[in-house]
């Protein structure tokens, strides 16, 4: 993705995946939201903003940079 792209959750086409948060030694909880993508090219830094709601109401807003490493990805 070299161009900057917007996901929602749930994704009304039912192609994207979900989004969840998961409480520290506890359950996880459904998220709504979006998260925006700058864009995502492998070897340079992962950048965007997140802005979520939580079933209770709690807002979760803010931004992120990741750096690309060899670790292994579990999804499950």
């Amino acid at each position: 993705m070299k161009l900057p792209v917007t996901f929602r959750f749930p994704d009304p086409t039912g192609r994207v995946g979900n989004a969840t948060f998961l409480l520290r030694y506890s359950y996880s909880v459904q998220l709504t939201g979006k998260v925006f993508f700058w864009r995502v090219e492998q070897g340079s830094p992962v950048e965007g903003r997140f802005d979520f709601l939580t079933e209770a109401g709690q807002q979760l807003k803010g931004k992120f940079r990741a750096e690309w490493g060899n670790e292994v990805a579990y999804c499950g």
